[in-house]
């Protein structure tokens, strides 16, 4: 009998002990921002997107605000990207940095539900919108979601894209990179 009041007893410290206690650290740190009120909710993306060495954090928003970029201070604190941030200033669902010219820098694309996604080379300095030389679609197709790979191996990132159109009249989309943007 005191063996199972012992074990009850232990049992119970480790259950109220072994919890993690997950402590807001956003705003403290640099990025307490909303992103909006996106329906569904919107992506996040880490990457180190300067080459510095330290992962930098990039947030979908939503309508009327444009994407969120902020650098790791290399010391675990944030600041915003004021300087090197594409015009897009359409609600957002997913942004996904991908080296897709095989480049060595990774470029920027950014799916949406309610305007049509768009490709964004990395110029160093600038952001070109190259959605239209690469082939793809202006026209909104209700995407949520991308992921990129190469489904036939000729050493170029793929883009399949999930598309989610209450009427169900848009399939998702498979796009061959075929290397020449």
């Amino acid at each position: 009998m005191i063996k199972i009041k012992y074990f009850i007893v232990l049992l119970s410290y480790s259950v109220i002990n072994g919890q993690i206690d997950f402590q807001n650290q956003a705003s403290a740190r640099g990025v307490g921002y909303s992103c909006g009120n996106i329906e569904y909710g919107g992506g996040i993306s880490f990457y180190d997107y300067n080459n510095d060495g330290w992962d930098d954090i990039t947030l979908a928003t939503e309508n009327n605000a444009n994407i969120k970029i902020f650098k790791n201070n290399q010391d675990g604190f944030f600041i915003p990207e004021t300087t090197l941030i594409p015009v897009n200033n359409f609600q957002q669902k997913q942004v996904v940095w991908v080296d897709f010219d095989n480049d060595g820098d990774n470029d920027l694309f950014i799916t949406s539900n309610v305007q049509g996604n768009r490709l964004y080379r990395n110029d160093t300095i600038e952001f070109t919108d190259i959605t239209v030389a690469a082939g793809l679609p202006l026209d909104n197709l209700f995407t949520f979601g991308a992921s990129w790979g190469d489904f036939n191996n000729d050493g170029f990132l793929d883009l399949y894209i999930c598309n989610r159109d209450l009427n169900l009249t848009i399939p998702n989309f498979l796009f061959k990179n075929n290397g020449d943007s």
